[in-house]
């Protein structure tokens, strides 16, 4: 996919600034230029501010999302490993995984960062209508936004990812999902 929008992305570099063209664009173009490496790599690096966006924010979710992954990734393998008690004893007594063991407080920084944006918006939206804010239809419109995919999760979480893998661990793993 990449290497198609890679062949697109030059040419129509011109056009995609002309807002009569990208109305025309067909959907399907829209998703080869989505994968683009050139595209990308220009957002990526880009170090323009947005008005109205906290940049720092952007730097604390890559480290907590990095955190996350790297406590998941060893403390999965912690388990198939053939002596499970000396490798955590060897994880917890030494300074250079004390952020795999308390990898915990990784999840803690997505709270931190949930909180704030909402606070955040909430006060934009408190600016914009003049301090008068209905609570009830903030509450309403934020669950009607999170019910859907958490729901979603659930569903395939339940009926579908315990049929996606077999072996030993898997049958640990999945044991949980029954209840």
């Amino acid at each position: 996919m990449m290497v198609l929008s890679k062949d697109t992305d030059p040419d129509m570099e011109p056009f995609l600034n002309d807002p009569a063209f990208v109305q025309e664009a067909g959907k399907l173009h829209k998703l080869a230029i989505s994968f683009s490496l050139i595209t990308n790599t220009k957002i990526l690096l880009n170090t323009e501010q947005k008005v109205g966006q906290i940049n720092c924010l952007h730097g604390m979710r890559f480290l907590s999302m990095s955190w996350v992954m790297l406590g998941h990734t060893l403390v999965f393998t912690l388990f198939n490993v053939d002596n499970i008690k000396f490798n955590a004893r060897y994880l917890l007594d030494h300074w250079e995984f004390q952020a795999v063991a308390n990898a915990t407080f990784s999840v803690d920084t997505f709270f931190f960062l949930s909180g704030l944006l909402v606070a955040y918006l909430g006060i934009r939206e408190l600016h914009k209508r003049e301090g008068k804010m209905n609570v009830l239809l903030m509450y309403l419109y934020r669950y009607m936004r999170l019910t859907p995919p958490y729901a979603f999760c659930i569903l395939f979480i339940v009926s579908i990812f315990p049929m996606l893998g077999e072996g030993p661990q898997w049958i640990v793993s999945t044991e949980g999902l029954k209840n």
